[in-house]
């Protein structure tokens, strides 16, 4: 599943299969089956939503890992759930933000970037080098100390990690993020983040393409269960589409195939050279064409 250009080393430093990416998101249901952070309607009738917490590898860009939650839980629950190995970078929102889960992934050998909450307080312990400002637009790096406070221990704990303010150059805005990478160039910081916006578009691609608007079941495992399946069918879709490098694109093939289900046809043949396989079908239908009562000769 690797797509040939990420090969290479983000910024001539990282390897795109070191880098995994998470971020969640909600899917609204019809009814209040699992609770939604959305305000309550008018009417006083509170539609459910669900929550799709998702991790790819920025080398492959599908799924690896998957946890439905309601929509209510919070994001932070999720990083409980990860297992992840040293040497991992973990590229994540602002959402996630856990200062204490960031010391035990430093002490466990485990990288992370994220980007720094506006109302965040901190305590500048270093200013590091910066390279060419106008090249790269990274106009601060730092050595700072984030406190959280500890319930076990009952006392403030300090985090030691690495801030590095950036100057997008297409919206001018600054943007901060905080990291425990100190061996890398800091423009790579920020590359490594803008990254992160490649989940956004699986999202986007699952919820237009599998018919998650209307749902079959109104129980949880039923929600849940129609939700695994578009999971599982955007995966198989994402195969077939690098197996053919043709010009369709992934949506275009999942409406070809959902106007098919009953051709006895091979997609994959088909979407390569259509006309060859039309005649192919029409001149073997006979071969191809089940028999309803085979053994009992008319039923």
């Amino acid at each position: 599943m690797s797509d040939s250009f990420l090969n290479g080393l983000i910024n001539g430093e990282i390897k795109p299969s070191d880098v995994h990416i998470f971020d969640s998101t909600t899917v609204s249901l019809f009814k209040d089956i699992f609770k939604n952070t959305d305000r309550t309607p008018l009417n006083g009738k509170m539609k459910g939503g669900i929550r799709a917490f998702t991790k790819i590898i920025l080398a492959e860009r599908v799924p690896n890992f998957i946890c439905l939650k309601a929509a209510t839980t919070n994001e932070k629950l999720f990083l409980k759930a990860l297992d992840l190995s040293p040497g991992t970078i973990a590229v994540f929102d602002k959402g996630f933000q856990k200062f204490s889960q960031y010391a035990q992934w430093t002490a466990a050998g485990i990288y992370y970037v994220t980007r720094l909450n506006a109302n965040c307080k901190f305590k500048i312990l270093k200013n590091l080098e910066l390279e060419d400002i106008s090249e790269d637009g990274v106009i601060r790096d730092n050595i700072i100390a984030l406190s959280y406070y500890c319930q076990e221990q009952k006392k403030n704990i300090d985090v030691e990690c690495r801030m590095v303010a950036y100057i997008d150059p297409a919206s001018k805005k600054e943007l901060v993020f905080v990291t425990n990478l100190l061996g890398v160039k800091s423009l790579t910081i920020s590359l490594l983040y803008k990254n992160r916006w490649v989940i956004e578009p699986l999202f986007k691609q699952i919820k237009q393409n599998f018919e998650l608007t209307y749902f079959l079941a109104d129980s949880q495992e039923g929600i849940k269960t129609q939700l695994w399946i578009a999971m599982i069918l955007n995966l198989l879709f994402t195969v077939i589409h690098k197996m053919i490098k043709e010009g369709e694109d992934l949506s275009t093939m999942v409406k070809l195939a959902a106007k098919n289900l009953y051709s006895y046809v091979n997609l994959i043949a088909f979407i390569k050279n259509p006309k060859i396989v039309r005649k192919a079908t029409r001149e073997n239908i006979g071969i191809i064409q089940l028999s309803i009562f085979e053994n009992t000769r008319g039923g």
